[in-house]
């Protein structure tokens, strides 16, 4: 009866409950509820930390993306800077349009030059000029003088289109070396108060930079083509600068060789010390007749191609 009463005290019926059980299924209970707060206090975290992760690299995202578009609006305005510094450098230059080059006739000589547009109302221009001219014998200071003409000239000029049309003042220099060269070779050469036998040379030049100022007026400003200008102006020569040398025969038959500078001063041989006196007055009347060239006219005209 024992095992049996035994059996008896462990079996419990379905209906009943006794503390055991309960205590149990409380625990069971709350370490369910436990665990499960804790899976959401972790999911929770975890969750936290990602919003937080993601925010920041949103932030660092943002950030990099402004600091780009900073670089980029920099970058534009330093180009934008450069663009306007070179539109300003080439709208200020001189244009290489309207360059045109032709030909001249003119108290220069026969001539070739260049210009072109440097500005709206300015144009540069070069020219070169060159002639031989014979005179023939001409009569000064009691002598029968051959004179002879050779004209070299280079010119840079300026012309300033005020009106904006082919009408121009010009302005320049020119390198002159424009001269006379005179000969006289006779048996009664007249020098100073005395009448010799001999051959007496003299060059007449001037000062190497002229300057010069003219008007005129050259068709087709501002077309392609080909176009016809007139030119009057006046070179500013300066005073002619004479220089004298020859040679005469003494009334023995002796040669006696003669220079006079162009400051006057002459240097003649002992044997004939009166024509120091006659060399030296007649190189004075010979200068005061050439004063009336320090201005020398220019009249020109020409035709030249604009490109």
């Amino acid at each position: 009866m024992l095992p049996i009463r035994g059996v008896t005290a462990l079996y419990v019926p379905e209906n009943s409950t006794t503390p055991i059980f309960q205590e149990a299924a409380e625990e069971v209970l709350v370490i369910g509820k436990v665990a499960v707060a804790a899976l959401i206090v972790a999911f929770l975290s975890i969750a936290s930390v990602c919003a937080q992760e993601t925010m920041q690299e949103g932030e660092t995202l943002q950030d990099e993306d402004m600091m780009i578009q900073e670089e980029e609006m920099v970058q534009d305005e330093e180009t934008m800077q450069v663009e306007a510094v070179v539109q300003d450098a080439v709208a200020e230059s001189p244009s290489l349009h309207g360059a045109r080059a032709g030909a001249q006739v003119s108290t220069l000589g026969l001539g070739m030059f260049a210009a072109w547009d440097a500005w709206d109302a300015v144009a540069v221009r070069g020219m070169i000029n060159y002639f031989d001219y014979d005179f023939g014998d001409r009569e000064e200071a009691g002598n029968e003088y051959n004179v002879d003409l050779q004209l070299q000239s280079l010119g840079l000029i300026l012309d300033w289109h005020a009106l904006r049309n082919g009408f121009r003042v010009s302005g320049g220099v020119f390198f002159n070396q424009n001269e006379f060269s005179i000969m006289a070779e006779d048996s009664g050469l007249e020098i100073g108060d005395g009448l010799y036998d001999g051959v007496l040379d003299a060059l007449v030049d001037f000062n190497g930079m002229a300057p010069y100022l003219g008007l005129g007026w050259s068709g087709g400003r501002g077309r392609s083509g080909f176009s016809v200008g007139i030119e009057a102006g006046i070179l500013f020569q300066g005073t002619p600068k004479l220089s004298v040398n020859g040679t005469v025969t003494t009334g023995a038959g002796t040669m006696c060789d003669f220079s006079v500078s162009e400051a006057g001063k002459a240097t003649v041989c002992p044997a004939l010390g009166e024509l120091k006196a006659d060399l030296e007055a007649e190189h004075r009347e010979l200068s005061g007749e050439l004063d009336s060239y320090q201005l020398y006219p220019v009249l020109s005209l020409g035709v030249s191609y604009r490109f």
